[in-house]
């Protein structure tokens, strides 16, 4: 009898949420990857809180902010989806703050109870992309505590630090929401869980990260500048402490997945 090696696939579909939910979810990613070489994923540093249910066992967890990458084995198979959450979205959907999952990796049972479970069992027993996500969205819809909002000084500061170019001083920003330099600094790092000046290290880190997807042309030296680094040099030390690896390392080990996703919206 001849024995058929399966190829390796990669589905990754990704979804924005219901209105509603925009202000407190970036995006749905949905993944099923097979028959890859069993290997380490790396949750890199991002604005973005995120959760994963898993949907080939039942497991979901929660990802909080950080500046180094989180290191996630698998067997070479995956399949789940991640709901990738705003700083406003752990409060308002998780009840917590930001800050109380900083630099952590948590059962999602341990904040939502019951309901975590019974989200990954109906988001199991969908039988589409599409079904899973409106199930999200309902889900989702019903857990949300609107009035459960960051200091509103805190939510200004992130959306002008998230939006505005490098080079924007802590200082005008505390200004700008009627605050000292320290007060702003102290209450947004309570609540975000990095300070202002990590924050914005890891925003860059994100740009670079999205130009070393979408530019496979382009020189290190041309990101580097494109992503706000003074050079080269400095965008690989940085990768080096928030990544813990050179960005043509990175971008090898998720080629399948980053290809994929490049793909594919729903």
């Amino acid at each position: 009898m001849l024995a058929f090696a399966l190829m390796p696939t990669s589905d990754v579909v990704t979804r924005h949420p219901h209105s509603a939910l925009r202000r407190y979810v970036d995006r749905y990613v949905g993944y099923r990857l097979e028959g890859h070489p069993p290997g380490v994923h790396r949750g890199l540093p991002s604005r973005l809180l995120t959760f994963i249910v898993q949907l080939d066992e039942p497991r979901a967890f929660v990802a909080g902010l950080r500046t180094s990458a989180v290191l996630l084995r698998h067997a070479g198979n995956h399949h789940g989806i991640a709901v990738e959450l705003t700083m406003r979205g752990a409060r308002a959907l998780l009840s917590t703050p930001a800050s109380a999952l900083t630099d952590t990796v948590a059962d999602l049972g341990d904040l939502l109870g019951r309901k975590a479970s019974r989200l990954s069992e109906h988001l199991a027993e969908d039988p589409s992309w599409e079904q899973r996500f409106a199930t999200l969205d309902d889900i989702l819809l019903a857990s949300l505590h609107p009035g459960s909002e960051p200091p509103a000084e805190v939510v200004h500061g992130w959306d002008l630090l998230t939006t505005l170019r490098e080079g924007t001083r802590i200082e005008s920003l505390a200004k700008a929401v009627g605050w000292s330099r320290r007060h702003f600094s102290e209450v947004f790092g309570r609540e975000v869980g990095l300070p202002p000046r990590q924050l914005v290290r890891v925003i860059r880190f994100e740009r670079s990260c999205h130009l070393v997807r979408s530019m496979p042309c382009a020189t290190m030296t041309q990101i580097a500048i494109g992503a706000g680094y003074f050079d080269h040099a400095h965008m690989l030390h940085e990768w080096h402490a928030l990544a813990g690896c050179r960005p043509d390392q990175w971008l090898a080990e998720e080629f399948l997945s980053v290809q994929a996703e490049a793909g594919a919206t729903a």
